[in-house]
């Protein structure tokens, strides 16, 4: 019995909480066909080849360029010597 009266209780407080705006605006947008689901950072589209392309010419330039190459040698060089 005293079971039954804590479940009521949680049920009744459950409902009396009100929806947070964030979550009503989700609920809102989930409902339209033109929205495009971002809640979780999880776009269900893909990602323009443009943009791909883009972030590849990036890496390669950022990690295999000789300056880059250079620089990294050149600070691990430094580390040695200055832990020896």
């Amino acid at each position: 019995m005293n079971d039954v009266k804590q479940k009521d209780r949680l049920v009744s407080r459950a409902f009396s909480i009100k929806t947070s705006i964030r979550t009503r605006m989700l609920q809102i947008a989930s409902e339209l066909n033109e929205a495009i689901p971002l809640g979780r950072g999880n776009p269900d589209f893909d990602s323009p080849s443009t943009i791909i392309e883009a972030g590849n010419r990036h890496v390669r330039i950022t990690l295999l360029s000789p300056q880059s190459i250079i620089s990294k040698t050149l600070e691990r060089m430094k580390d040695f010597l200055n832990n020896l």
